[in-house]
């Protein structure tokens, strides 16, 4: 069961990342035999760096709002505190990243992202078993692991400080 559960979240990193053409087999497969190709070595630079890291955790917060390491949480990037009612209600900066939204999951859940992703192709091209073992390392530690695996919810997911909890479950509920 557990080695399902794995098969069905290697697909799930694999779909998290919103490039245009997720795998271009043709180039994978040209990849697999040219170890020159420019971007092989670009992929196994950054699996290298993957394999060479401590795991990211949805548990790794500081803080939680919710009062559970284990929730996703997320500030809603483009809203800030208002100057001028510091206590109260965040107001919104259209396309202006808070700088209080490196505190939260979204920067862990990017990297889980990114390190999964590199990792797969690594391993698609290489068979290298250490991008394999990373990787399911990876997603054992962020989503199946007691003591560091997210709650499968987004409830506080987009929270909105002084104006909501989350919009994991309705959106707009700001």
């Amino acid at each position: 069961m557990r080695h399902g559960l794995l098969f069905f979240f290697f697909c799930f990193a694999l779909l998290l990342n919103a490039q245009p053409r997720l795998w271009d087999m043709g180039e994978l497969e040209q990849m697999c035999q040219d170890a020159e190709h420019a971007e092989r070595r670009y992929i196994l630079k950054q699996a290298e760096a993957a394999v060479g890291s401590q795991p990211v955790a949805v548990t790794d917060k500081a803080v939680a709002r919710s009062g559970d390491k284990h929730n996703f949480e997320s500030l809603s990037p483009y809203w800030w505190p208002d100057p001028e009612n510091p206590g109260g209600p965040y107001k919104v900066k259209d396309g202006q990243f808070t700088p209080e939204y490196k505190a939260y999951d979204l920067p862990r859940m990017s990297a889980l992202n990114q390190r999964t992703h590199y990792l797969a192709k690594a391993y698609y091209i290489t068979r290298d078993e250490r991008y394999r073992k990373a990787f399911l390392q990876q997603i054992d530690v962020w989503f199946l692991d007691r003591q560091t695996r997210m709650n499968p919810h987004f409830e506080y997911a987009q929270f909105i400080p002084g104006r909501n909890d989350g919009r994991g479950a309705a959106a707009g509920n700001d």
